[in-house]
Order: C-alpha cells, then sequence, then structure tokens
C-alpha cells in the first residue's frame, strides 16, 4: 500500500538532486545509467491522453507532471518507472505515456517538416524512419504512435490524427500504394491507400 506523502516524498528526493526540468533546460536526467538498488511501485497512473493521476486524483500541477515524465523509463520487463539514482517506482501506465495533443508544418532547411507538440509541451520533429509507426488493436482501429524519447511512445490523440490524415498523400512503397505524409525527406505511411 502506498502511503499519501510517497509521491511527494519521491518528488521532493528529485528536487534535492536538482533533476526539475525548468525554463529553456531541455537536457534529461541520464536515467539509463542509474541502477538503484531500492524498488518499489507507487500509486501512479496515466492514462489514455496522457493524463496522470495520483491515488485516482488527477495531478494538475505541470512542474510535477513534467519532472515525473523527465525521470520515465520503461525496462526489459516492459513495465514503466520513475528513477532516481536511488531507487524506482513502478506506476501504471495504460497505453504509452505521452500524448501527442498537436503539430505543425514548418520548412526545415528547404524541406518540408512536422513537428509534433506532447502533451508536456516538448516539441519533436519527425526525422527517423522507425519514428512514427500506425498499429492497430483488434477491431482494426488505428493506433497512431510517435517515439517521444528512446523507447517511450506518445499517442495521437484523435484530432490530431485527423487533422495529420487532411495533409496525407499517396505514395507508393515498395510497390504498394499508402496513404501517408512526408516529413524530413522521409514517407511515413499511415494506411494503405486501397482501404481509405
Amino acid at each position: 500500500m502506498t502511503s499519501k506523502s510517497t509521491a511527494e516524498q519521491f518528488a521532493h528526493s528529485l528536487k534535492e538532486l536538482n533533476l526539475i526540468v525548468e525554463g529553456d533546460n531541455t537536457k534529461l536526467p541520464p536515467v539509463d545509467d542509474w541502477h538503484p538498488t531500492v524498488s518499489g511501485e507507487i500509486d501512479i497512473r496515466i492514462n489514455r491522453e496522457g493524463m496522470w493521476f495520483y491515488q485516482n486524483e488527477e495531478m494538475t500541477r505541470k512542474a510535477m507532471v513534467k519532472l515525473f515524465s523527465s525521470i520515465l523509463r520503461l525496462d526489459s520487463d516492459q513495465k514503466y518507472y520513475l528513477v532516481s539514482p536511488v531507487e524506482k517506482m513502478r506506476i501504471t501506465v495504460d497505453v504509452v505515456p505521452f500524448a501527442i495533443v498537436d503539430f505543425r508544418v514548418v520548412t526545415l532547411e528547404g524541406k518540408q517538416a512536422i513537428i509534433f507538440k506532447t502533451n508536456i509541451e516538448e516539441d519533436l520533429v519527425l526525422k527517423d524512419p522507425q519514428q512514427f509507426v500506425v498499429d492497430k488493436n483488434d477491431k482494426e482501429e488505428p493506433i497512431p504512435l510517435i517515439t517521444v524519447r528512446k523507447n517511450l511512445k506518445g499517442l495521437l490523440n484523435r484530432n490530431v490524427f485527423y487533422q495529420l490524415a487532411d495533409i496525407a498523400e499517396l505514395h507508393e512503397v515498395e510497390g504498394v500504394e499508402y496513404l501517408g505524409v512526408w516529413s524530413c525527406d522521409q514517407f511515413y505511411p499511415i494506411d494503405l491507400a486501397s482501404s481509405t
């Protein structure tokens, strides 16, 4: 059973380590280099929309959510942990830890680029071939995912996905025609052209 103050104690220990991400400082803590000996679990849940809850109450302080998201790690056991140098605490994630809430199309080095915005107000440029994928659930509904950092993914909100589909165009990949989008000279399929 998690005590009422566990989240605050964990956050306080991180604050003492000066790991809060503030202002223009975009450097993330080196969570992959930390191998704490103390582990447990904390009653924190991230829902499908990327909203964080502590003991079933929404965490409304953006600074706290941003702090926690900066020390989030997905380990080889496919479980999500909040990690500090001295401890790691398992949390619950319904789908993936981030939500993609918006995007914009810009020109970078003379080429079209798509920049997505996460629910914690981070921007990420779509530029790597494996960065964006559209999976399907058992009802054949699209699950559009983008890699936010390392193996942590973000789920495109439904309205963002529809807006992305609005700018999609047809392109042939290995003899198969897809509907998709271009970013940084890469084509990202959204769906087979024949199923649209």
